[in-house]
């Protein structure tokens, strides 16, 4: 079984980045994670943009229970675990569930510069947690790499995001 979430760039017509939007791998569904336009109620901001909490966690935490809930071998890709999702005070303990259970392989992706959130420095001190760093020369390779490392962790076989959904193809 194969799920998860992936965050995406908003841009006006002209190029400006506008927001991230967080989009659900397998059915497609979207909503936005945050937006550079103050939505009505309160909202907690990071730099210029307000992060839209209800909706984020109206599509990713039930992404999320379910795996962690299921006893089918599941696959997580969660892009991404960084300051603006944590801004939600349950997308952490959720993750850090889903990291816990025995049957599911979490692929995240982590910031990797400046000051980083104590939940981010909570998964990177975990004695089961792998690190791959992406840089220019192996962002190609990369997705081969992981999934034949959870291949050889897990014994199952894998579906990569490319093969799931191939208008992806263009992100390896």
């Amino acid at each position: 079984m194969f799920n998860g979430f992936c965050t995406d760039e908003q841009r006006t017509p002209d190029g400006i980045r506008s927001g991230f939007i967080v989009r659900d791998l397998v059915s497609g569904a979207t909503c936005p994670l945050a937006t550079i336009e103050k939505p009505v109620g309160p909202a907690p901001t990071l730099g210029k943009y307000y992060v839209q909490l209800e909706r984020f966690e109206s599509l990713v935490l039930p992404m999320l229970e379910a795996a962690a809930a299921s006893s089918e071998p599941c696959v997580f890709f969660c892009d991404e675990i960084g300051s603006m999702e944590l801004k939600s005070p349950r997308f952490f303990p959720a993750v850090r569930k889903l990291l816990d259970c025995s049957g599911v392989r979490v692929v995240g992706t982590l910031p990797a510069r400046g000051k980083l959130p104590p939940a981010v420095v909570d998964i990177l001190q975990r004695n089961d947690v792998q690190i791959f760093q992406i840089s220019q020369n192996n962002r190609g390779d990369l997705p081969g790499v992981i999934v034949n490392h959870l291949e050889d962790k897990a014994s199952l076989q894998i579906q990569t995001t490319a093969q799931l959904r191939p208008e992806m193809n263009k992100e390896f």
